[in-house]
């Protein structure tokens, strides 16, 4: 290979400082950059430290040195695109620019320099990116591909109001309407689930409320691909016994471990669902209102928290009828210990026509039992795992016989463990990767024995095609369902924004009388939050604050002034007492004076004082007899208050 020309540039691989044109020096992938002390690719008498006892121009540590091929796939990183076998390539990940994402630094068709280097580009031939700093550059790292994905997010938020004058008077006051329109636009490359929130504050920055967005619709439809679901009876797992047309214990459960041990005819709130009659279920067996793709409406149960907002209630009620559409609860009533024999027993579905060396996501929405006390206990047996046997795993078959529990499951792969941290309902996911040679697969759950043979309850399983669980689960009762694709405008707070799409939300904001009474300006501030999850498991945000399209500041907030008009009305009435009774007012006769004072605009008055002068009509200032005295109000004000 040293004299071989893996990029065709005419330059060979001794000579090329940059075999595989990905921006990254030969000698950085090769393992080597610490005797590059001058950064310039090459090793030679111009670097630190340089040693060549034996003049073979050469530095004499690199001869005792194998170049570094991180995925082991006998391909070396400087001939590699994708060194960490991440699926992220290495130009990305090591910080360049790759504008036809074709794994070269620039855009193709690229032009070399006569050291082989790609010449006329942005970026490259600088350190690559190691962006959480843990001494291992990005391109080498499998487990973290951020690099490839960190470019891609954006969001975009805006925020406009319209006042409604509700008593029509022409000002904003009491009992008028503010409607706010938030717009939430994704400005990336990858689809983005959305959190948002929406604050108003006052002129002191003191919290009014978190205003509650209701979801309005989409720029543009989003379309689904809709996948096709490996597995039958995937909601409802035949309950409730095990038989050779659809969930098997054979092979895997020495001693009737794995029990079905209750079901719920709910369904998981907030969930994706395509449904259609292919799938061997009429509409009324299956509780569905309407084939097609659809969200499952939050209707029952507040002890469970829902699949994606986390709130209440979790469930769906779709009145299916018996075992087509429900959650399912399974345990291992064997208490078991990691490694233990009694971990190894599982339960599955065989499934055929899977094709070698393709990767499959398997899939399930599961809970906790409820009132069970291993909520974030992450001892062994609380938790759970999918099983993968492919019918030839190290090249072993499958082998139909209790007996030969073990065997089969030392031969199956296996997910990670998942634990249930709250009551409230998770969908989990693994991917495998089929072998070279596949037969008969099985797949399937090795359940949890939980605290006092809990268990857990399960629902929706999935075999799908593909690197990563679709947001849609496709429903199978005894027949699989073709993927298709369809479109549907679902709020992205429950699904995902599309790239260049935009998302509209609207809140009508009532001016209640404390809003009136303790506000001057009302500041309202909307936050938009878009998270993906890279195929590393990685998280990346995307976060952008409202702005107000009205001002030229840019993402500064709505800011409305209240309109505060205070009024008020005042009347005095007098009655007399003739003391003496002589049908006259004379000396020693009374006159009560009686003010009243109404409060006639939209906010208290406070420290009220009233001054009350009496005077004759030739002889200038007389004195009362008793000064002012409060008597009553018409709802309880003190005295100064009203």
């Amino acid at each position: 290979q040293c004299f071989g020309d893996i990029d065709n540039d005419t330059v060979g691989n001794g000579l090329d400082l940059d075999s595989d044109n990905d921006g990254i020096y030969d000698v950085i992938e090769a393992g080597n950059a610490d005797l590059d002390t001058n950064g310039d690719g090459r090793i030679d008498s111009n670097d630190a430290g340089f040693v060549d006892a034996n003049s073979n121009g050469a530095h004499d540590s690199i001869e005792s040195r194998t170049p570094t091929d991180t995925d082991s796939d006998t391909t070396i990183d400087m001939f590699d695109l994708d060194s960490d076998n991440d699926g992220c390539n290495d130009v990305k990940e090591a910080g360049y620019t790759d504008g036809d994402d074709d794994g070269l630094l620039g855009d193709s068709p690229t032009t070399q320099t006569s050291l082989g280097t790609v010449t006329g580009t942005a970026d490259g031939y600088t350190d690559p990116a190691d962006l959480n700093s843990n001494g291992t550059k990005d391109f080498q790292e499998a487990t973290y591909d951020i690099g490839c994905y960190n470019r891609d997010v954006g969001l975009d938020i805006s925020k406009t109001y319209q006042t409604i004058d509700v008593n029509s008077d022409g000002v904003l006051g009491l009992n008028d309407q503010i409607v706010y329109t938030v717009v939430v636009t994704n400005t990336g490359e990858i689809g983005l689930p959305l959190e948002i929130t929406d604050l108003l504050t006052n002129q002191d920055s003191q919290t009014i409320q978190n205003l509650d967005l209701e979801f309005v619709g989409l720029s543009t439809p989003t379309i689904y691909n809709i996948p096709k679901n490996f597995i039958t009876r995937s909601s409802g797992f035949n309950f409730n016994t095990y038989n050779n047309n659809y969930w098997h214990t054979l092979g895997s459960d020495l001693s009737l471990s794995i029990d079905y041990n209750g079901n719920q005819r709910l369904q998981p709130a907030e969930a994706l669902v395509y449904f259609s009659t292919d799938s061997g279920a009429t509409l009324l067996e299956s509780g569905f209102s309407s084939e097609g793709l659809q969200i499952l409406p939050q209707q029952t149960n507040n002890n469970i928290q829902s699949l994606k907002t986390q709130t209440t209630p979790g469930f769906s009620n779709l009145n299916s009828s018996n075992y087509f559409n429900h959650f399912v609860r399974f345990r291992n009533d064997d208490d078991y210990a990691e490694g233990s024999n009694n971990e190894k027993q599982w339960f599955y579905q065989e499934v055929e026509g899977l094709q070698p060396n393709t990767q499959y996501t398997v899939s399930v929405f599961a809970r906790p039992n409820e009132g069970a006390d291993y909520l974030g206990d992450s001892r062994y047996n609380n938790g759970f795992q999918f099983i993968f046997h492919d019918g030839d795993s190290n090249s072993e078959n499958w082998i139909d016989n209790n007996s030969s529990y073990i065997t089969n499951w030392n031969n199956a792969q296996k997910s990670t463990r998942f634990y249930f941290e709250n009551q409230q309902v998770y969908r989990f996911s693994h991917t495998f990767t089929t072998d070279s040679s596949v037969s008969i697969t099985r797949v399937g759950i090795a359940p949890p024995y939980g605290v006092a043979m809990n268990g857990a309850y399960f629902y929706g399983f999935q075999l799908e095609e593909g690197i990563s669980m679709s947001p849609v689960y496709t429903y199978t009762y005894n027949n699989t369902v073709s993927a298709t694709t369809v479109t549907l405008t679902v709020d992205p707070r429950i699904d995902s924004l599309a790239p260049g799409v935009g998302a509209t939300y609207q809140v009508t904001l009532t001016l209640t009388q404390g809003i009136v009474d303790n506000h001057q300006v009302l500041v309202n501030i909307a936050t938009a939050t878009g998270t993906f999850i890279t195929p590393g498991g990685n998280s990346i945000q995307a976060t952008s604050t409202s702005d107000d399209p009205s001002t030229a500041a840019v993402d500064d907030p709505t800011i409305i002034s209240l309109v505060v008009t205070p009024s008020v009305e005042i009347t005095k009435t007098a009655t007399q007492t003739d003391v003496d009774a002589n049908g006259s007012t004379s000396i020693g006769d009374i006159i009560t004076y009686t003010i009243t004072i109404s409060n006639t605009g939209d906010t208290p008055l406070n420290n009220i004082t009233i001054t009350d002068v009496l005077s004759g009509l030739d002889t200038g200032t007389l004195s009362l007899s008793t000064s002012l005295t409060h008597v009553s109000s018409s709802l309880g004000s003190a005295s100064d208050t009203l």
